[in-house]
This record gives structure tokens, C-alpha cells and sequence, in this order.
């Protein structure tokens, strides 16, 4: 059987490689149905072991910016409900501008830095486990990790 492989995990360097008679279908993007979601993140420094404040983060859905916002005290961003809205099956992106937070915190990082803007590209199915999706970035200057956490 004839495979082709799809990126998108990119945000952890993974990809999915599905059979051909799937691959020649478009991909779902958003597809109407009553399964939704929302969506929450958060950064935790694993340099200092706290959560990390003031970190600008986007949400988009292709090239369509659907949030724009910034990580509290505690690290946390509800991205949505906060507009009462809900997201349907589909992919998504969320993009953590990193950079200016290693500056604030004094870490030493390379001119440019090696990590500026993290982007972890995450799907919602179409019957999720959970009407809610929480997607964690854990960080240092030079390396992070995600997990769909609970």
C-alpha cells in the first residue's frame, strides 16, 4: 500500500504518515458539527521551575488570527471561552513570542536568539474526549516540549 507523509506536528518535529487512499483527501478543516471546544495554555520556565508572565500568544487557524493575548501572573492564558465562542474540529496554531521573555528574565541567549517565536501546530478531532483542549508549553532558551494536557 502506498504511503505518503503529512507534517503537522511541527511543533515537535513529528509527522504522521497515512495511507494513500486517506492522503488524497483534503484535509478536515473545520467541518460543522456540534462537537466544540475551548482552549487553554500555559508556560512554565523550566529554568527557574515558575510560570512564565507576560508572554504575548496567538491562536491562529490557518492564516485567519483568531486570538491575540498575553500569559497572567501564574503563566495561564484561557484563550477561549473568553469570547464565549468555541472551536470546532480542525487544525490550529498557537504561537508563544518567546524571545522578549528570556530578555526580561537576563538569560543568555544568542544574537539572534535560537528560539523567538515557539509554534505548536495541534489538531481537535471531530468526537474530542474532552470539551476542552489544554495545550501546555514547557521552555528554556534553547529547547521546549507540549503535551494536550486536561
Amino acid at each position: 500500500m502506498e504511503m505518503k507523509r503529512r507534517h503537522f506536528l511541527s511543533g515537535i518535529g513529528g509527522s504522521l504518515i497515512v495511507p494513500a487512499a486517506n492522503a488524497a483527501e483534503p484535509v478536515a478543516r473545520n467541518k460543522v458539527n456540534s462537537y466544540k471546544v475551548t482552549l487553554s495554555t500555559h508556560i512554565l520556565d523550566m529554568v527557574s521551575g515558575k510560570p512564565a508572565p507576560n508572554v504575548k500568544v496567538n491562536l491562529y487557524q490557518e492564516t485567519t488570527l483568531l486570538f491575540e493575548g498575553q500569559t497572567n501572573q501564574d503563566g495561564r492564558c484561557v484563550i477561549l471561552p473568553r469570547h464565549q465562542e468555541k472551536l470546532a474540529a480542525g487544525y490550529y496554531q498557537l504561537a508563544f513570542y518567546v524571545v522578549e521573555y528570556f530578555k526580561r528574565q537576563h538569560y543568555a541567549v544568542t544574537d539572534p536568539a535560537f528560539l523567538n517565536i515557539v509554534r505548536i501546530d495541534f489538531g481537535i478531532a471531530e468526537n474530542p474526549a474532552s470539551d476542552h483542549y489544554h495545550v501546555p508549553l514547557l521552555l528554556s532558551p534553547y529547547g521546549f516540549s507540549t503535551y494536550k494536557g486536561s
